[in-house]
């Protein structure tokens, strides 16, 4: 999907969410390395940061017509530091084992973080919820 060609809005911040949604279902599966068919970098490095630019956007445009606020912007920030962190470390050490190093876990507690606020950003809007979650 190009979320170039959607309207900003609602719409596609639900849409960006979800997408985040199944991210994270993907992130804190404990046998992800098994799960994966290209190197950590393809499967989520370059989506996490393009979902949190998205919505960041969504706030700078209409932050009253965000479903996101700053907390929930934060935490997406914070994740998104983390996986570069990780990144650089799978590039430095290779891709085999990441997910039982300690950036790992505190990336995978960070997404869980994420994940409960999302979902808790999103009930605020009970017609869409269940488009969503």
């Amino acid at each position: 999907m190009n979320f170039e060609d959607i309207p900003t809005g609602l719409e596609l911040q639900l849409n960006v969410i979800n997408s985040l949604f199944n991210e994270f279902d993907f992130i804190t599966d404990p046998n992800i390395e098994e799960g994966m068919i290209c190197d950590l970098e393809c499967c989520i490095g370059h989506e996490i940061p393009r979902y949190t630019e998205i919505l960041m956007e969504c706030y700078a445009n209409a932050p009253d017509s965000s479903i996101l606020g700053t907390t929930e912007l934060n935490t997406l920030n914070q994740l998104t530091e983390k996986l570069s962190e990780i990144l650089r470390y799978c590039y430095k050490n290779g891709d085999k084992e990441f997910s039982t190093t300690e950036q790992w876990i505190e990336f995978t507690n960070l997404t869980n973080t994420a994940n409960i606020l999302l979902k808790d950003a999103v009930k605020k809007y009970p017609t869409t919820t269940e488009r969503v979650t």
